[in-house]
């Protein structure tokens, strides 16, 4: 069904001849009944392309790209990010240690005043 928001998209593939008969006579209706669409319709109609056949590249085959024998998969940013991530993990686990030992020694000395 042809509607405001997807009309455009029937419109290009009008101008392409994707149109199924039924969907190519739903598109004529609403366009009848907005007739600010028909010049829209019209530049779409006028910019399909045809290709000129008359026209050969000789050096065709150069134009692809040769594959290897062997295929090489690397994963150089995968390293980095890897050494990145156990840096700072090293850091984080450090840092949650000190700060539990410095906990501990607080609890301790609380105690010990207490208990004099």
């Amino acid at each position: 069904m042809v509607t405001q928001e997807n009309y455009e998209e029937y419109i290009m593939m009008y101008a392409d001849g994707e149109l199924t008969p039924a969907e190519e006579a739903a598109l004529l209706a609403f366009i009848e009944l907005h007739p600010e669409l028909k010049k829209e319709l019209d530049a779409y109609k006028s910019l399909r392309f045809t290709p000129d056949t008359t026209q050969v590249f000789a050096g065709k085959e150069s134009l692809l790209k040769q594959e290897p024998a062997t295929r090489t998969i690397s994963f150089p940013q995968w390293k980095k990010y890897s050494i990145a991530a156990a840096v700072a993990a090293l850091v984080f686990i450090s840092l949650f240690k000190y700060s539990q030992t410095g906990k501990k020694e607080d609890a301790i000395t609380k105690a010990e005043t207490e208990t004099l």
